[in-house]
């Protein structure tokens, strides 16, 4: 009988007033159970070694790993409401009237097991199991009329006075909560009362975690927060009460040492500090789906995720990239920023946009934000620049001076794109302003701009202008070419402009843009950067970033406060980081793939203000990086295997995405037991992903099966692959 063999490999490569806002808000990201396959209402989420993970969802066991969902039904075909997993990575689960674990089979499929069987027949009849708790791999199950203890693959049981009305994990402790008596904990078979406070006699426990030393917080359904401490309960104010007293706090869960995350019946979740005051709330108005959270779980790269009443959400919470509406009842673009004083100033295809910051934090990402309009700007807003210490804004309609929420214009008309001090000591007496119809000269006198019209001899529409350590003036056209431009005197006409193309040097006559960076006036060309060479009077290349972006189309440069170059090329952003070292090179390159297609083409817009605080113009909204924190999360994707099948006229699968030795689960595949198929089954169909979930959309595969493919394949966004009529003999898969 001819047979194949087949091995899988994998390889990694990088690739206050709560109707107030905060500045940025991270991406969010919602799932239905139309993309799911699975029933509406999710009541736990949990996350394996692996990175897979898992949702208590009304039609059983639901799986995701960062492509493929699939449900993974019950022998009763109920709601799975709790889910715990343990150091073996069993995955236990509580239904109703079902309890028991999946663990993955030889071939890697997920199979069920119940331990309803060690139940004693006359309490088989448990309802819902509403909580797991795991300790040292000993696993508790709590109903509401018994608690279970599974133990050594023996069961034993703990009837209540009354009803058991809460389970949950803190300081490597198991509480629970017993109606009418109070809080208990366990300990050695027993479980001892440990705060009998006339709150947890009545109210309802919903959450228990690490707050302090020995110190624990305890949400309840109504009444809010509670600190326990030697057995005595206090009351915790937080700013959030009348929040949780009328949306109800149904979990809460600690998300580092200084946050809390409270999920609510109608309110979405509430990030709170210590203190109790608000750091972030995520509902219906930041994108949420639903307002309903009955589970939350911080994830291995400690973003959230979120099971819903109606389906489930991720938020990227310890993402550096967020958004910024300034409007959130319009779709507006972004063109410019700035920072003076205490406000944020945001130009847009819809006019000046401005907002008070208020935070000690250094990422004003986290600060609360009441953006208003500001008067005499509605219109598209070009740029924006502080140029003596004052505000002033290129506009459609011309140039204005930006004083708190007020604009005064300094001339209507023609429309502006930007401005250019002729002198590097401020205060700068004279200022030009590139607009539609070529040059405008603005003075400064006694602390005022002034408009000296229209400067004569030129006529192009110029949005790029730089003056070169000569006092040159260099401006571009991205459909004629670079100018270098020399003015009178008086700066009130143009004396001479001299036109430079691809018959000076530049690779072509079309699409060069005009930039100072680290000293040089560089063009950014579609073949990459180019400098003015004085000796030569052409452009060569510009080779203080050696090769990187040769052959790169570059439509954007900024240099930032730190020496760093940011560039924008094809509507994709990186950053030339002169502070990190690769290899021969003074400096590495970075992609940001998250903002890929998402700015403004033609209209790019960086503003540095300083290495946590980056904002770029997009299409919907903006975007506010914190570059060092984006740094800090850079991570390997981790990459993991799916179902694999073989297709027939019945597809088979062969395997279920779990590699396993002598019933323990392991990373990868165990090389000594190498799977055989029938050749006749000689088609197959591999599933593959990322638990790199804030990346999903940016992820990229490449992948070779080794004994037929000749090389890896081209970088794709496909996460499957079909092979068919494959010959007989050893294959190996490598992602």
């Amino acid at each position: 009988m001819k047979k194949f063999l087949l091995f899988v490999t994998f390889f990694s490569f990088s690739c206050i007033t709560y109707a107030q806002d905060l500045l940025g808000i991270p991406q969010v990201v919602n799932y239905n159970n139309e993309q799911y396959n699975g029933g509406m209402q999710n009541w736990d989420v949990q996350q394996d070694k692996n990175g897979i993970l898992y949702f208590g969802n009304n039609e059983g066991l639901l799986t995701f790993n960062g492509q493929f969902w699939n449900i993974y039904r019950l022998p009763n075909f109920t709601s799975v409401r709790s889910i715990g997993i343990d150091s073996k990575n069993r995955i236990y689960i509580g239904a109703q009237d079902e309890i028991g674990y999946f663990f993955p089979d030889s071939r890697g499929i997920l199979k069920y097991t119940s331990l309803l069987n060690l139940i004693p027949e006359n309490l088989r009849k448990i309802a819902d199991i509403w909580d797991i708790s795991i300790l040292n791999d000993e696993v508790f199950f709590r109903s509401i009329n018994v608690m279970l203890h599974y133990k050594d693959g023996a069961m034993k049981t703990y009837k209540p006075a009354e009803t058991w009305s809460f389970l949950g994990k803190a300081n490597n402790k198991v509480y629970a909560q017993a109606k009418n008596v109070g809080l208990f904990v366990y300990d050695k078979e027993v479980w001892k009362p440990v705060c009998s406070d006339d709150v947890l006699k009545k109210s309802s426990i919903t959450s228990i975690s690490n707050y302090n030393g020995d110190t624990l917080l305890v949400s309840t359904l109504k009444k809010g927060f509670f600190l326990l401490y030697n057995n005595q309960l206090s009351t915790l104010k937080t700013k959030l009460d009348n929040v949780f007293f009328n949306d109800r706090i149904f979990f809460a869960s600690r998300i580092n040492n200084n946050l809390y995350a409270a999920g609510t019946t109608s309110g979405g979740v509430y990030l709170m500090n210590k203190q109790g005051d608000l750091v972030q709330k995520y509902n219906y108005r930041e994108g949420l789906q639903n307002n309903n959270v009955r589970g939350i779980l911080l994830d291995h790269d400690k973003n959230m995720w979120l099971a819903l009443d109606d389906g489930i959400a991720y938020v990227a919470i310890n993402s550096a990239i967020k958004s910024i509406s300034p409007d959130r009842n319009k779709q507006i673009t972004s063109y410019a920023f700035r920072k003076i004083n205490q406000n944020v100033y945001i130009g847009t295809s819809n006019g000046l946009y401005t907002t008070k910051i208020n935070t000690s934090a250094k990422d004003l990402s986290l600060s609360i934000s009441g953006f208003e309009e500001v008067k005499n700007t509605k219109g598209q807003v070009w740029g924006l620049d502080e140029i003596n210490n004052q505000l002033i804004m290129a506009h459609e309609d011309g140039a204005s001076v930006i004083n708190g929420n007020i604009a005064t214009p300094i001339y209507s008309l023609p429309g502006t794109w930007m401005f250019q001090p002729l002198e590097n000591v401020f205060p700068a007496k004279n200022i030009l302003s590139g607009t539609y119809l070529g040059l405008q000269k603005i003075s400064f006198v006694n602390g005022k701009f002034i408009s000296e019209g229209k400067i004569e001899g030129i006529s192009e529409t110029l949005r790029f202008i730089v003056v070169d350590n000569n006092d040159n003036i260099w401006a571009s056209h991205p459909y004629h070419g670079v100018y270098k431009i020399e003015l009178s005197p008086d700066k009130k006409k143009v004396t001479k402009t001299t036109l430079f193309t691809d018959k000076n040097g530049l690779p072509n006559r079309l699409y060069n843009y005009v930039y100072h960076i680290k000293n040089h006036v560089v063009i950014a060309t579609i073949d990459g950067l180019y400098e003015y060479n004085q000796v030569q009077n052409k452009f060569t290349r510009f080779k203080m970033f050696g090769t990187v972006l040769n052959g790169i189309s570059i439509q954007y440069l900024k240099e930032d406060n730190n020496g760093n170059v940011w560039f924008v090329s094809n509507k994709k952003v990186g950053i030339i980081d002169f502070h990190k070292p690769s290899g021969s090179n003074a400096f590495s390159v970075f992609y940001l793939p998250e903002l890929d297609g998402k700015i403004v083409g033609g209209f790019e817009s960086i503003y540095t203000l300083d290495d946590e605080n980056v904002f770029i113009g997009a299409n919907k909204g903006a975007y506010h990086i914190n570059y060092n924190k984006y740094l800090d999360n850079i991570a390997k994707p981790t990459v993991v295997i799916g179902n694999i099948k073989l297709l027939g006229p019945k597809d088979s699968t062969v395997f279920g995405g779990y590699f396993v030795k002598n019933g323990q689960m392991i990373a990868r595949q165990n090389l000594s037991k190498i799977p055989e198929y029938k050749n006749a089954l000689n088609s197959i169909h591999f599933e593959f992903s990322s638990t790199l979930f804030e990346h999903e959309k940016n992820t990229k595969f490449s992948y070779q099966l080794v004994g037929f493919d000749d090389g890896w394949s081209a970088w794709n966004g496909k996460s499957e692959k079909d092979y068919t009529n494959l010959s007989a003999g050893q294959y190996k898969f490598n992602i």
